[in-house]
């Protein structure tokens, strides 16, 4: 069950980190660990991401890899869906899943998902800026990022924010089908059919974002007419 147990921090480098320690436990699937603040908080590619605001809710969530039935590259769009539909629930907010693994709203970030592999072990790592003010972000993300407090006005209740996404995300695991979760999150796509950049490894690929695969993949249709199967990268720039 997901965040059967929650262990709470006030200041920790980063959530994801601090998971790797509680692993061995007995009951280490579905563990959360959550904390009001990270000093070394990071998304993909190593990008430091802002976490030092108690507005914000920073969490990682411990996920037994033996009871994964799906494929694992799904999970960042898992968990984007479960932020996306939680914060629908709770707010009068519209959200977007930019793939793979972002949360939009009103074209800026309101929330990143980080899975990394430790052991026999998926670790989720999930920011999502509940009540961040604007003047809290640096300046170097002030006008890409937002907060569910920017856009609706009004203080957001933590506790029932972790509550009803702890039971979405719990839902997804165990009713899970690859080709409802692609169905939903086409409906919610920040991408789809637009016109991308995506940078692949050592390249850009520029296209259209004509589909997805079942496993998450994008489906691009490249400038030149070439279909590309994208699995891993990320987009720098949509039109």
């Amino acid at each position: 069950m997901i965040g059967h147990k929650v262990i709470t921090f006030d200041e920790v480098s980063s959530t994801n980190d601090l998971a790797k320690e509680f692993c061995n436990e007995v009951d280490s699937n579905g563990i959360v660990i959550l904390a009001n603040k990270q000093n070394k908080g990071r998304g993909r590619f190593e990008r430091r991401w802002h976490s030092s605001d108690i507005g914000g809710v920073y969490l990682s969530i411990i996920l037994a890899a033996t009871l994964i039935n799906f494929d694992p590259k799904l999970l960042p769009l898992i968990a984007a869906y479960a932020v996306s539909k939680t914060i629908e629930q709770i707010s009068d907010i519209k959200t977007f899943i930019k793939w793979p693994n972002d949360v939009i709203v009103n074209n800026k970030k309101v929330s990143g998902v980080l899975v990394e592999k430790y052991k026999n072990f998926y670790i989720v790592g999930i920011g999502v800026n509940l009540n961040n003010r604007k003047e809290n972000f640096p300046i170097d993300i002030k006008e890409k990022a937002t907060s569910l407090f920017i856009e609706g006005g009004k203080v957001y209740n933590k506790e029932i924010f972790l509550k009803d996404f702890f039971s979405s995300f719990e839902s997804v695991l165990e009713s899970f089908n690859s080709l409802d979760l692609i169905k939903e999150i086409k409906k919610k796509s920040y991408t789809l059919g637009k016109n991308v950049n995506i940078k692949v490894a050592d390249k850009n690929i520029f296209g259209k974002v004509i589909d997805f695969a079942n496993d998450g993949s994008l489906l691009i249709e490249s400038t030149d007419g070439k279909i590309e199967y994208i699995n891993s990268g990320e987009i720098v720039d949509v039109n």
